[in-house]
């Protein structure tokens, strides 16, 4: 899933993504963070959740940290 996070005023650093589900044993999530968006403001990234489930993810960057719950589905695809 593709993924926005934007540091806020005063954040600066690398941004770090890390995830766990909350709701079975399964594996971690991965997270993609890519280079070339440097150490301020917006920043892309894709998490890969390893199953379907409730997950909590935790970014940092710097001093600042974010965490927030998700719920994980797969959609069917509308392509026939």
């Amino acid at each position: 899933m593709k993924f926005p996070f934007w540091r806020g005023e005063g954040i600066r650093g690398e941004l770090r993504i890390t995830g766990r589900r909350l709701d079975g044993a399964t594996g971690l999530l991965t997270a993609e963070v890519p280079d070339g968006y440097g150490e301020t403001g917006f920043q892309a990234t894709g998490l890969v959740f390893a199953s379907e489930g409730c997950w909590e993810v935790t970014a940092s960057a710097g001093d600042g940290t974010l965490t927030f719950i998700t719920q994980a589905v797969i959609v069917p695809s509308t392509e026939g």
